[in-house]
């Protein structure tokens, strides 16, 4: 019995461009149709033949798109924006750094994917995503139970035009919507998000805690966090410093390295799905500068210095049971196995066990509870208590000690704070003025 037709996927020529196509005859009709990709006809020609062997019908006038036959097809001006989008993450993951890739990453899949996927890349604009600032500024966060920051809403903006800034290289566009959209757009109707230190009391019950809760479990963390605490560091620039980095002959210490812990993770896009698989790459962690590539030199704190003693003759003890002499470039707050803490995980088990579960002191007597904070919030507390004890005056050198880039950015970070405690911070400066607050000497000791 002859077989009622026969076609397959070719190329041909109109109007002096080439198209992929199928070509042929069914049930003694010639066929041609040109359709956007050459797999795209590949995959036509293959589901006619199978239908015509097994004496199905198969209706060609019906048009052929890449939903239907399970594929995205060649042409990105069909694709939807979740399909661009994990194209984009993938093409980006291999130019650019973790950090930046992972950024990039979570803006689309928290934000982006969720309100635009479904919608083709064409059809968004610019009404599309000031829709979805607004809903942002009012919808509270799973995780946070909060609405997305400014910056975070500012950071989203700053993803769309990368995103449609590549649109434009492959040909998909022709401008860029999201071009000039900046930060009226995505901070209007935004209230500051408060600064939330701990005071003097919290900071003494915060450190009392952490050799309190789950037994002492998370005891060998005190002198990190209480080096956290006085001198303000960033994180990362408290793990990374050792013990060469101190001064022998002053209280000091120089900051000049910091540590980051990034898992790499590699990102592959399917051509023919459109999805993206992410799988661990290698886990990044990578010495680096200070913020900013300033290193900076600190005055350590009587209460730091104390306990910096006290730290470098038990570790030296300890090494010297090992058979071992201390390292001068050993690290002065290493984890209990060796090696670099992992702020990560010591937010994760650690802060958030010692701020909220139950324990009591030396006498039986219940420790109060505390609000939750991040690492963050050891910077913030450094700041405010030096703000309430030595005024206004005192902002270029807290801004030096803490590392930003000029006293500007310390002003910008803390203005809502200062505002708010205007009255008290008006009285410490009449009282340092009139020389009746004087900061005690760093060194411990009198200048005479």
């Amino acid at each position: 019995m002859p077989r009622p037709g026969n076609v397959k996927a070719t190329w041909v020529k109109r109007r002096g461009k080439t198209y992929p196509a199928i070509r042929g005859q069914v049930n003694g009709t010639p066929v041609c149709k040109v359709y956007d990709s050459f797999e795209l006809a590949q995959g036509v020609a293959d589901r006619v033949m199978a239908a015509l062997q097994s004496g199905r019908t198969f209706d060609l006038t019906e048009p052929e798109t890449p939903e239907s036959t399970g594929t995205i097809g060649a042409d990105k001006r069909r694709w939807s924006f979740e399909t661009y989008a994990n194209y984009f993450i993938a093409t980006m993951n291999a130019e650019l750094r973790v950090s930046s890739s992972d950024f990039y990453d979570t803006m689309i899949t928290t934000h982006l994917i969720p309100a635009f996927g479904k919608m083709k890349v064409r059809e968004v604009r610019r009404r599309h995503l000031r829709q979805l600032l607004d809903e942002l500024k009012t919808r509270k966060s799973s995780r946070t139970n909060r609405p997305l920051s400014a910056k975070s809403r500012l950071n989203l903006v700053a993803t769309m035009r990368a995103l449609y800034q590549q649109a434009i290289e492959d040909e998909i566009i022709d401008a860029n919507p999201f071009e000039r959209m900046g930060k009226k757009a995505a901070r209007d109707g935004q209230k500051p998000r408060e600064i939330t230190p701990y005071t003097r009391q919290q900071k003494a019950l915060f450190l009392q805690r952490v050799q309190r809760v789950d037994g002492g479990v998370h005891a060998w963390l005190h002198d990190f966090f209480q080096f956290a605490f006085e001198q303000g560091t960033r994180s990362g620039e408290v793990v990374e410093v050792r013990w060469s980095d101190f001064s022998d002959v002053e209280p000091l210490v120089h900051v000049q390295r910091s540590f980051s812990y990034r898992v790499a993770r590699t990102k592959t896009f399917d051509p023919k799905t459109g999805t993206l698989t992410r799988t661990i790459a290698d886990v990044d962690g990578r010495v680096t500068t200070p913020k900013n590539g300033r290193t900076r030199w600190l005055r350590l704190e009587p209460e730091v210095l104390t306990m910096l003693k006290a730290r470098r003759k038990a570790m030296r003890e300890a090494a010297f049971k090992r058979g071992e002499k201390l390292s001068p470039d050993a690290l002065t707050f290493p984890a209990p196995a060796g090696g670099r803490i992992i702020t990560g995980n010591v937010q994760k088990r650690s802060i958030n066990r010692i701020c909220t579960e139950p324990c009591g002191d030396e006498d039986g007597n219940q420790i109060p509870t505390l609000p939750r904070i991040t690492m963050h919030v050891f910077r913030h507390t450094y700041v405010t208590l030096r703000l309430l004890t030595e005024g206004r005056n005192a902002l270029p050198d807290i801004s030096e000690q803490i590392g930003h880039k000029d006293v500007e950015t310390t002003e910008r970070h803390y203005a809502h704070w200062m505002l708010r405690h205007k009255d008290k911070l008006d009285q410490v400066d009449r009282a340092v003025a009139r020389g009746l607050a004087k900061r005690p000497s760093i060194w411990g000791e009198s200048d005479t």
